[in-house]
């Protein structure tokens, strides 16, 4: 598609400053108010430029979470060209600069968008219960982490202080550890529930979670990050966005390191295909007989655990593509001629 006119916004909690601009130069910029009424007053000043057309328009801006809210609905009221991208994208684009400031962060994205529009991904928003199920994934994260507060230093506590001082943590700690796995057991059938209601949804996570150590949390996580594998469709993209793609390191002949992983990654999906790895190489299978035989070959183990994450991945994706459920004992029939 082509444009005509390229807006950056820097967004924040409180305000939005914009930037936009033609192929040749800057022409109006401003800062708003983070609100409804913000975006009316936007709305008022860009439309004032002869010839503005929001259908004309690529919209650039970083994602600053939920802060982007309020901009991405008035967009998408207008039906606008919305291309979120990632910060550090950006930034490595401009080469080497100084200072910051919101408006001068605004004017580079505009910048950016002008300059890299060949390369721009519109953003389509996802459906109501992805968001839903993003959330409910956000909420289990979060409380685990609240759980990991309390029992580690408990756990410390009960090592190398005073077992009178132990007790006094543990009695005002125990029922608040408990609480929260009763609500991270509710957050899990909320997820449960919310895939079983929703047909496509329950289809890929039946799909998803016939892969060997594939359980439903990760199986939500993978969907909602790949907006039912939609924005994301390849499983060598979702491995260098889940930062287990392994990278050569090395530079002519002086300089010969290791092949390692990214670590501009989505840690938190990383995190838990680890655990799908554990798992995987713990149950009896074709996972299992590979590590154990590239252990005794001497492979590193965490090496070895990564090739494992990638098969992980990388049958996910299969079997979406594939529309059938993972099948362990699968024997392909050639045809006699």
């Amino acid at each position: 598609m082509n444009f005509i006119f390229y807006l950056g916004a820097d967004i924040s909690k409180d305000t939005i400053d914009v930037q936009l601009r033609n192929a040749n130069e800057s022409i109006v910029k401003g800062q708003f108010e983070n609100t409804s009424k913000g975006m009316k007053a936007m709305d008022k000043q860009m439309s004032g430029h002869k010839g503005f057309d929001w259908d004309k328009t690529l919209v650039c801006m970083e994602f600053t979470g939920i802060y982007v809210n309020p901009f991405l609905n008035f967009l998408m009221l207008k039906k606008g060209n919305i291309w979120i991208e990632r910060a550090l994208q950006i930034k490595n684009s401009m080469g080497m600069v100084r200072g910051k400031d919101d408006r001068v962060d605004a004017e580079r994205i505009a910048d950016y968008a002008c300059r890299y529009q060949d390369q721009a991904r519109l953003w389509t928003p996802s459906r109501p219960v992805i968001a839903k199920l993003k959330k409910l994934s956000t909420i289990r994260r979060q409380l685990i982490k609240m759980k990991g507060q309390l029992t580690k230093p408990l756990q410390e506590a009960r090592t190398y202080e005073d077992k009178v001082l132990y007790r006094l943590e543990k009695e005002h700690k125990t029922p608040l550890i408990r609480k929260l796995d009763l609500q991270i057991q509710n957050v899990d059938k909320s997820i449960a529930s919310t895939i079983a209601e929703d047909s496509e949804l329950k289809k890929l996570a039946s799909k998803v979670t016939s892969v060997t150590g594939v359980g439903k949390v990760t199986a939500a996580a993978v969907i909602v990050t790949t907006n039912e594998f939609k924005d994301i469709k390849e499983a060598k993209k979702f491995a260098c966005y889940s930062g287990i793609a392994p990278y050569p390191n090395s530079s002519g002949s002086s300089k010969k390191g290791r092949v390692r992983v990214s670590h501009l990654a989505n840690k938190k999906v990383k995190t838990l295909l680890h655990l799908c790895a554990l798992a995987a190489i713990q149950s009896p299978g074709d996972i299992k007989t590979y590590y154990d035989r590239k252990v005794a070959e001497g492979k590193n183990k965490m090496s070895v655990i990564n090739a494992v994450r990638n098969k992980i991945v990388h049958r996910i994706f299969a079997v979406v593509r594939e529309n059938r459920k993972y099948e362990k004992n699968y024997q392909i029939c050639l045809v006699e001629p």
